[in-house]
């Protein structure tokens, strides 16, 4: 079962981070499989989407936070853009959870402050390559031109989208991030 208490402290930790930007549907999925990479335990499923990975869970779930009043959507048209921010009430829900979320805080809030100023096209191409990389690593673990084969799928999956030196800086960002090892989840 996905551990909402986390996604509301993700969405906190992006607000008091970054004060002023948006944080939309997209940047709010990428943060969530990014911080959830680094062992955060959301427990969300992903899959390949439009935009990258995409948990329909976590869209169940801030959809819930919405009709609960814990986070408020700003955005003058929803159907095309959101602008979450959590309310005063999610604030005080957060605050009766602090034992189960004091732990995580430090790589939300990292996750946030490093990945939050990143527009979501970029978030996008990161999270591809990175979602790539896990599911080429799972069919050929030993495999030796990994690179070559995650760049070749990646610019297959987004066809014009990027080109092949934004994917291979992409790769070479996250490897040198440390998220494209076998321990990184």
């Amino acid at each position: 079962m996905p551990n909402t208490t986390l996604v509301l402290a993700t969405i906190d930790a992006f607000g008091r981070k970054h004060p002023t930007r948006l944080l939309g549907r997209t940047k709010l999925q990428k943060l969530c499989y990014f911080a959830g990479e680094l062992r955060v335990p959301y427990d969300l499923r992903y899959e390949m989407y439009f935009y990258g990975p995409y948990s329909a869970q976590l869209e169940e779930i801030v959809r819930d936070f919405q009709v609960g009043g814990l986070v408020h959507d700003s955005s003058e048209d929803p159907e095309r853009q959101s602008k979450y921010k959590i309310t005063d009430t999610g604030k005080k829900c957060l605050v009766g959870e602090t034992a189960r979320v004091k732990k995580w805080m430090p790589i939300l809030e990292a996750v946030a402050k490093k990945l939050g100023v990143l527009k979501p096209e970029k978030l996008e191409l990161l999270a591809t390559v990175k979602f790539t990389f896990d599911r080429q690593k799972s069919l050929s673990p030993k495999k030796s031109s990994m690179r070559k084969d995650v760049v070749k799928e990646v610019l297959q999956l987004k066809g014009d989208k990027f080109d092949k030196g934004d994917v291979e800086g992409a790769y070479d960002s996250l490897d040198s991030a440390g998220l494209l090892k076998d321990n990184a989840r």
